[in-house]
């Protein structure tokens, strides 16, 4: 499995209008960002941009995001991938990279950490789903741990401080913070 295999299955997913941010993840998304201090935001493979427009609603700004499919881009999303971002250092007050993670090749955990913390000057937000998900036959997380406690544990580790883990789970993600 190479990032292009893993680019090429969401280049497919994101034809189909169903592949889009869900409720229960909206409200989970929406409940935090409501208790995060405001500035400037990026969103780390944001999709669509719908996490971009919830975070303008709240009063964030400017908003920015990162996409890795490319005919997603435009206006304020770039086009990059998460372990290359291509932001100066401290560039936002809070990075977010919502349910992407478990998308991502197991080998890239640590250049993400890396790289969301480089970026962000205030706080990182993310939020990890640790079961499988099969959409049109193709299961899109790839990187999964035995527990939520030890992608807590592995955070932590790569982000070299202390990671709030926020909870959730069961069928819905773990959200992760790290206040820097």
């Amino acid at each position: 499995m190479t990032r292009a295999d893993e680019i090429a299955k969401y280049e497919r997913a994101y034809q189909n209008v169903d592949y889009r941010l869900g409720n229960k993840r909206r409200a989970h998304i929406l409940e935090r960002l409501g208790a995060t201090p405001r500035g400037s935001f990026l969103d780390v493979s944001t999709g669509r941009g719908e996490v971009l427009e919830v975070a303008q609603d709240l009063g964030f700004g400017p908003v920015r995001g990162t996409e890795a499919v490319e005919y997603l881009c435009g206006d304020n999303i770039t086009h990059a991938l998460a372990h290359d971002l291509p932001f100066l250092p401290d560039a936002f007050d809070v990075v977010c990279m919502f349910d992407v993670m478990e998308h991502l090749l197991p080998s890239d955990t640590g250049l993400v950490c890396q790289e969301l913390k480089r970026v962000a000057k205030g706080r990182v937000l993310l939020t990890v789903h640790n079961g499988p998900h099969v959409y049109r036959g193709t299961d899109l997380h790839i990187n999964r741990r035995a527990s939520y406690e030890a992608w807590h544990e592995e955070l932590a580790a790569h982000f070299g401080q202390d990671v709030i883990r926020h909870g959730m789970g069961g069928s819905i993600s773990e959200m992760f913070e790290v206040v820097l």
